[in-house]
């Protein structure tokens, strides 16, 4: 797997609460493939701005841990085989706790579908449960080769790594990783955890 220094696409969804798809969302989209791999410059902008993205990437991180706590922990009815579905019928189901590799690869897939390109987008699990530093990937195929693009988070912001150092945000790359880690909050807990977003912290 080989880092990249390309920036993430557009992705296919728009994040809720936004109504209509303006004709800028639409030339974004039209132009995913190029924009893979764009050479903009670098961005400007405020620091209050910066902080904002921030944020909402750590509200999605903690939302996002909160959802794979409660998977890793609450047993589900396996209903994959026949066999389970004949002991689901005598109320005999089979409880199965899935496993955190699971869950991210689960994960992965459907973050992949955010994108027209074939890919693969997924928040990885911290190293350990006191860190604070988040690591998102995205995971592409160019010419039979698998390149990875790596975003960060940490307490002092957001990240572009690329072989272990630190690069500069290109042009609205920093705005569209944030809207991309936002559907990807939205797709997952719909498609993996089977739940509404809007049902975070219920039982």
């Amino acid at each position: 797997m080989r880092e990249s220094q390309y920036q993430i696409p557009v992705t296919d969804v728009l994040q809720s609460g936004e109504a209509e798809q303006t004709s800028v969302d639409l030339i974004h989209q039209h132009r995913q493939e190029a924009e893979l791999f764009a050479d903009a410059h670098k961005t400007e902008r405020t620091p209050e701005a910066t902080e904002a993205l921030h944020a909402q990437l750590r509200t999605v991180e903690s939302h996002l841990d909160w959802y794979r706590h409660e998977a890793l922990h609450t047993p589900v009815a396996e209903t994959d085989t026949i066999g389970s579905r004949i002991l689901g019928l005598v109320g005999i189901e089979k409880k199965v706790l899935p496993t955190l590799d699971v869950l991210i690869d689960q994960e992965s897939l459907a973050g992949g579908e955010l994108f027209q390109v074939p890919s693969r987008f997924w928040l990885h699990p911290p190293v350990t449960p006191q860190t604070h530093t988040r690591d998102w990937y995205f995971t592409f195929m160019r010419d039979e080769q698998e390149y990875t693009l790596h975003y960060q988070t940490d307490d002092s912001g957001v990240h572009k790594i690329y072989n272990g150092r630190k690069y500069e945000f290109t042009d609205g790359e920093m705005e569209r990783f944030v809207q991309a880690a936002g559907a990807y909050e939205q797709r997952v807990v719909q498609s993996v955890y089977a739940r509404q977003p809007a049902t975070f912290g219920s039982k």
